[in-house]
């Protein structure tokens, strides 16, 4: 059966080159170029192109003086083999796109150079509107969790985290 899986990459996208390789590799750009097979690329704002994106969000966290620790969150999305239904799973990604975006840039691309489907995120930690990082709630990953639920289900999907609520939100606040 077709199944949806939600999972935060625990990395630190500490510093410059960090940031700038993950947004190339998302758009499949630099070493990534021919390795990947990119279906969409959308972004909440940045500029879509990858380099200017990377210098955009970096700006704004300098800006603020958050350039600091982990500066990127990195949210994979992926599907089953046999979820082949791409409009709806460009649709889908725009939707969590703007749940994510609220306040927060973002980069993201569907890929499908695996065996499987999947969404790549990039999102600032840094809120441009208030300038603070973010401090995401046990109900703000709830509510992330079930935009995924309810897609999985409409689409009669199964669905699960890679992890569990806690270790997410400590990602989040470290």
């Amino acid at each position: 059966m077709p199944s949806v899986i939600f999972k935060s990459m625990n990395k630190n996208y500490s510093n410059d080159s960090d940031i700038a390789r993950l947004i190339m590799y998302i758009a499949g750009k630099g070493n990534n170029e021919y390795c990947e097979e990119i279906l969409a690329l959308g972004s909440r704002g940045l500029s879509r192109n990858p380099e200017t994106a990377a210098k955009q969000l970096i700006r704004s966290q300098e800006r603020v003086n958050k350039a600091t620790k982990r500066r990127v969150m990195h949210i994979i999305i992926s599907f089953s083999e046999d979820c082949i239904n791409i409009e709806a799973i460009k649709e889908y990604a725009s939707q969590i796109a703007d749940a994510f975006s609220k306040g927060f840039q973002l980069i993201y691309a569907i890929h499908s150079s695996t065996d499987n489907i999947h969404i790549h995120y990039a999102i600032n930690r840094v809120n441009i509107i208030n300038g603070h990082k973010t401090h995401w709630s046990k109900s703000d990953f709830l509510y992330i969790r079930n935009l995924v639920t309810r897609f999985a289900e409409t689409k009669h999907l199964n669905y699960r985290v890679v992890g569990d609520i806690q270790e997410f939100l400590d990602i989040l606040h470290t």
